[in-house]
């Protein structure tokens, strides 16, 4: 049991008893006259409103001479100035007999009446010049809630010519009062700080007998702890792990390795708390976890070795400055067992070991098991897809994703240049998307996916700035490094298996039952059914570049027209049509020389009042300029940005980017793009464009694309 030798402290104790005394006379004096200060600086404070309540009520009553024609206009400034001068009437009467108001905040307070003869007659003085203008005002008010109020104007003009004869000098006696008040204030601060000195400077004597007292215990006590540190100062400096122990109240033991010094990059670590020593490093909810955990550890009845597993601190990264301002991160591991003396638990003996290189080769490890998996995932796709347009997908993303990154380098003045800047990338990256989800390269269409909701972020914004577009930066090199991978893997994969010797596409049928699998997809989550029919596609030779515009047209048609157009089965049911729709895609080479893409449903049709209430939202239109349009005004809404009668966002619609798209492809081409709708009957989408527009289809040009639409 812990004995106290009071002869041998005796000159402490008595020095640390009247430290006491003497601090806790201070602190309630301060606290007595801290609260009268308060309440003093509260009074002057109320003071300082009722100046500012006398120069509202003028303003109130010129303002309401200025509306006194408009009836509605006029009660703005006359409840102003019947709260004005409700505030001023209870507040100067507190000040006189003393009584509750409102403070600045709108909370009840009570001020107390004014103690000095001055204050007194300064408020007696405001009384009187205040009660006429105060009835004045209220007889004013009164005429203001009458029908018949034709004493109005009569009662207004005798309000103003008072408060003007009356204002400057309420006015002053109001300065003369919270001057009064000031005064008293600051004498009782001024006698404040003269205590405060007083206490501070026998404090300060006070703590130099301790202080002397205490040096004196002292220098007998060090020779003890020299001697004991001595006999474990050389173990402690050879081991390689941070050694401490830890006592009851978790403050660190005078005893510990020199590693700790070298692990925490600290001078001093002795005398520190857990808590002090680790608070730098770990998050404060691990922290406390740390602290209750080791604090376990202290009672007998809990099994160590049960409790071990729930060490919180059995991995923890920290990050320590360096000489150069950089930070160097760590990986320690801590440990802790109980050192017991007899029967008490005196000591918790603390493990630190640094095992950065260890976990560095272990997330060297898994990081090559996540590319080795991420390269096996991305072949497995690429073997599964259209072996055709696969590699025409690759290089064809590669030089969007060039065009994103020029685009991204463009300077920008102004935020319509910059919100320029996210439409144009948006409908690059959602033409991707499209193309990847028809080749059902999800690895591709998740990454534009995630790009696109930073578009829309950014969309949102009020102001946009060049800083907004480095997130796009980072995603876009993230997505260049996959489609690269991929263009390696088919490398690969073409030396290794030889390609047959195809004679052209025409001769190949099957070459677009991806876009028979993008369809049943897309039905599948909207839950439709869709019957994918092919006409022409098969039934000529087509270049490259023309199967590009194909897929890429087609993806983003197909889309649109289950997620907008094809209802779902109930609905199909109700409106007595098959549960199955019909989307034809056909493709035709005229004799003028043209080919024309067509894409045909049999829907519900444009929702010409969705598209309206749309483009309204997202500021593409005024109200007033919507109800001036006709039917194929309404359906060009369509091609707007951020413009979809969708009503979420999700994998497959949502973002009004979609047509946009075909648009731009439209113009790429110096085509014509033609919209059929027909309310419950379907909607029809018609490309055409000339033989000659395919060889200059990888430059984009600056011809607008001609935009038909028929409705009915």
């Amino acid at each position: 049991m812990f004995q106290l030798d009071v002869g041998k402290y005796r000159g402490i104790l008595i020095s640390v008893a009247l430290f006491l005394l003497l601090d806790s006379s201070v602190l309630v004096l301060n606290f007595v006259m801290s609260y009268q200060i308060s309440a003093d600086a509260a009074g002057v404070n109320l003071a300082g409103r009722q100046r500012m309540l006398s120069q509202r009520i003028m303003k109130s009553l010129l303002d309401t001479q200025y509306s006194i024609d408009n009836i509605e206009k006029r009660q703005r400034p006359l409840q102003e100035l019947a709260t004005a001068t409700t505030l001023f009437d209870t507040t100067l009467l507190a000040f006189k007999n003393g009584g509750p108001i409102h403070d600045a905040n709108g909370l009840p307070y009570y001020l107390p009446q004014v103690s000095s003869s001055t204050a007194q007659k300064i408020v007696a003085q405001g009384g009187e010049l205040w009660h006429p203008f105060h009835d004045a005002i209220q007889a004013l008010l009164n005429e203001s809630n009458r029908r018949n109020n034709g004493q109005f104007a009569p009662a207004l003009s005798a309000a103003i010519e008072y408060g003007q004869a009356q204002n400057l000098a309420l006015l002053k006696l109001m300065n003369d009062l919270t001057v009064n008040l000031e005064s008293k204030a600051s004498a009782k601060a001024t006698r404040l700080r003269l205590i405060q000195t007083i206490g501070i400077s026998l404090a300060v004597l006070n703590f130099l007998i301790i202080l002397f007292h205490f040096l004196r215990q002292l220098k007998t006590s060090d020779r003890l702890v020299d001697s004991a540190r001595q006999e474990t100062q050389e173990i402690l400096s050879t081991v390689n792990e941070g050694l401490f122990l830890l006592d009851a109240n978790l403050v660190i033991g005078q005893q510990h390795s020199a590693k700790l010094f070298d692990i925490f990059g600290l001078n001093q670590i002795a005398g520190l708390s857990f808590e002090a020593l680790l608070k730098d490093f770990v998050a404060e909810k691990d922290l406390a976890t740390a602290n209750s955990f080791v604090k376990l550890l202290f009672k007998p009845n809990v099994n160590q070795n049960l409790i071990g597993e729930l060490n919180p601190l059995d991995q923890v990264e920290i990050h320590l400055p360096d000489c150069n301002g950089q930070y160097q991160s760590k990986h320690l591991k801590f440990n802790f067992s109980r050192v017991s003396d007899t029967q008490d638990m005196v000591h918790i003996l603390a493990t630190v070991m640094d095992i950065s290189r260890q976990v560095e080769l272990t997330e060297e490890l898994q990081q090559v098991r996540n590319q080795n998996e991420q390269q096996f995932e991305m072949l497995s796709t690429i073997v599964q897809a259209n072996g055709d347009l696969v590699p025409l997908f690759i290089n064809n993303s590669l030089a969007v994703m060039t065009r994103i990154n020029t685009i991204l380098k463009q300077k920008c003045r102004s935020h319509v240049q910059y919100m320029e800047k996210v439409h144009q990338i948006f409908r690059l990256i959602h033409g991707f998307k499209g193309e990847a989800s028809a080749l059902s390269l999800t690895i591709f269409s998740d990454y534009a996916h995630q790009f696109e909701d930073r578009l829309d972020q950014l969309r949102a914004l009020p102001k946009l700035t060049g800083n907004d577009f480095l997130s796009l930066t980072i995603l876009l090199n993230q997505l260049l490094k996959q489609l690269e991978s991929a263009d390696q893997l088919i490398n690969r994969l073409t030396q290794l298996v030889p390609e047959p010797a195809t004679p052209s596409r025409a001769a190949a049928p099957s070459h677009w039952h991806h876009l028979q699998q993008m369809a049943d997809d897309i039905a599948k989550r909207q839950n439709k059914s869709v019957d994918l029919v092919l006409t022409g596609l098969s039934d000529y030779p087509l270049s490259d570049m023309l199967v590009s515009i194909i897929n890429s047209t087609c993806s983003q048609l197909i889309r649109n027209a289950i997620t907008h157009g094809i209802e779902t089965i109930p609905d199909r049911i109700a409106l007595q049509k098959p549960e199955t729709s019909e989307l034809i895609i056909s493709l035709a080479h005229t004799r003028k020389g043209e080919w024309r893409l067509r894409v045909q449903d049999d829907g519900s049709g444009l929702d010409l009042e969705r598209l309206r209430e749309r483009a309204i939202a997202t500021g593409n239109l005024t109200q007033e300029a919507s109800e001036r349009l006709d039917h194929k005004q309404l359906m060009q809404l369509i091609f707007l940005p951020a413009v979809s009668t969708s009503n979420t966002v999700d994998i497959d619609a949502g973002r009004g980017v979609g047509m946009s798209v075909v648009s731009d492809i439209a113009r790429t081409l110096r085509g014509k793009l033609n919209i059929a709708s027909r309310s419950n009957r379907g909607c029809t989408v018609t490309l055409t464009f000339p033989d000659r527009a395919i060889v200059d289809a990888e430059a984009i040009v600056d011809a607008e694309a001609i935009v038909d639409v028929e409705a009915a």
